[in-house]
């Protein structure tokens, strides 16, 4: 019979599903190097921004790096982005929630899901549904739950003797994290989104 090379062995091993250039796990299988949770394991310690976008199969469409704010996005990439049912994920090197620029994102975009994954864990905003005024209604609830955060956090942090630097940024990291709590409880949040904090433990 015929011998086959070793380019055409490869493209039998990936017509089956399996990656030729993948390496193992730790405990000898053959690890899915690109899957959700292994693709968040790996960029979680970045001290820049990266995404990954994953379609309704679990499959990475494509990911990109940024600095340590944001990920910016050609025309073209935005288009392969816009689809119902996508998810979308990157790290936030401060191990905050999300920007107010994220959730508006999610629903501009119309995806299925927004991740940040943090030192700690990851958080998930869904959203439940998307009409013509989504983002309109998002942006008024926005600043009503900013400023209700705002003073919570303030209180706290008036309340402490000695002002440190852990204390200065427990305070920035309230403030997000309050703000997407109350969010998710008013009645926009209860009818358009699904928040929530995943740690580590639990992915």
């Amino acid at each position: 019979s015929e011998k086959k090379t070793l380019s055409d062995i490869d493209t039998i091993l990936v017509k089956a599903g399996f990656n030729p250039n993948q390496t193992r796990s730790a405990d000898g299988t053959w690890g899915q190097q690109n899957n959700l949770k292994s693709f968040e394991n790996r960029i979680k310690d970045n001290n820049f921004e990266t995404a990954g976008v994953y379609n309704e199969d679990g499959e990475l469409i494509f990911e990109k790096e940024g600095n340590i704010n944001s990920v910016t996005f050609t025309d073209s990439e935005l288009d392969l982005i816009k689809k119902e049912g996508y998810v979308f994920t990157h790290n936030h090197p401060t191990s905050k929630s999300f920007s107010k620029a994220d959730i508006s994102f999610l629903i501009g975009h119309d995806l299925k899901e927004m991740r940040a994954v943090g030192d700690d864990g990851v958080f998930s905003m869904k959203l439940l549904k998307n009409d013509a005024i989504t983002d309109v209604k998002f942006v008024l609830q926005y600043e009503v739950s900013r400023k209700y955060s705002k003073i919570m956090t303030d209180n706290w942090f008036n309340s402490n003797d000695v002002t440190t630097d852990w204390v200065v940024d427990e305070a920035n990291r309230m403030i997000v994290t309050k703000t997407w709590d109350h969010l998710s409880k008013s009645d926009f949040g209860k009818e358009y989104l699904d928040y929530q904090y995943i740690p580590n433990k639990d992915l």
